[in-house]
């Protein structure tokens, strides 16, 4: 079933597998949303969200503020494997974030020793990933919608990890789509509680500019980190 703006999400088809139409952005997420002929209670135990209403209050506020780097916002299905668990420990987990232009490397690597790693990386197809968990949704509601085909995984051998990646035609329940994509934006909780973080992260990055933060040397940081996940962060360093 192909699925738009217009798509009407009802008892009869919430689990049906799903295509998106041609030009489906962000903002057709939230009212696809709130014309759905199931109940808001009901809707938020199915997406396993108790903010659908203020996200799709926040999509109605207008916002000049749209983030350029962007090209299009992409929903992919990963999985991590760890051989250190005696049961063979397998996680699946969906992935929805956003997908920088081709060509453009991160600003921060640009004049440093990295950046012609990076060049290489995207000469060979690599975009910058974006973290949107932060981002309100009225900043997102122009960008494409990609329903990726490409799972990656992630494999730990003897703490050793390794990234495969391959392509599989496995289609999204309509449900289970707005399940993954609410679930990332409610990360940090509600808008007011996503922005609370957001202004305290911006105050620590303050604090450590002007001086006024106490920083814990990197040495006493490596070493807690090795203690809690048994030396596997010393041996990938």
């Amino acid at each position: 079933m192909k699925i738009n703006k217009n798509t009407i999400l009802d008892e009869e088809n919430k689990f049906e597998p799903i295509e998106l139409d041609e030009g489906f952005v962000f903002g057709d997420i939230f009212i696809i949303v709130e014309n759905s002929t199931i109940s808001k209670e009901k809707l938020r135990d199915l997406i396993s969200c108790r903010y659908i209403e203020e996200l799709v209050e926040e999509s109605k506020i207008p916002s000049d503020n749209i983030d350029r780097n962007i090209e299009y916002l992409q929903l992919m299905r990963c999985w991590s494997y760890d051989d250190k668990d005696p049961k063979g420990s397998m996680e699946n987990f969906k992935v929805f974030d956003g997908v920088g232009r081709k060509g453009e490397i991160p600003e921060d690597v640009i004049g440093t020793s990295e950046e012609a790693k990076f060049k290489e990386m995207s000469d060979n197809g690599w975009r910058q990933p974006y973290a949107v968990e932060m981002t309100p949704v009225n900043e997102l509601l122009s960008l494409p919608v990609v329903i990726s085909k490409e799972v990656k995984g992630d494999i730990w051998n003897k703490g050793k990890p390794a990234q495969i990646s391959y392509f599989e035609d496995m289609p999204y329940r309509f449900i289970d789509f707005l399940e993954a994509i609410f679930w990332e934006l409610t990360f940090y909780g509600s808008p007011a509680k996503r922005n609370e973080t957001l202004e305290e992260l911006k105050r620590r990055v303050k604090s450590i500019d002007d001086g006024t933060a106490k920083l814990i040397p990197w040495e006493e940081v490596k070493e807690k980190l090795n203690k809690k996940f048994d030396d596997k962060f010393e041996e990938n360093e």
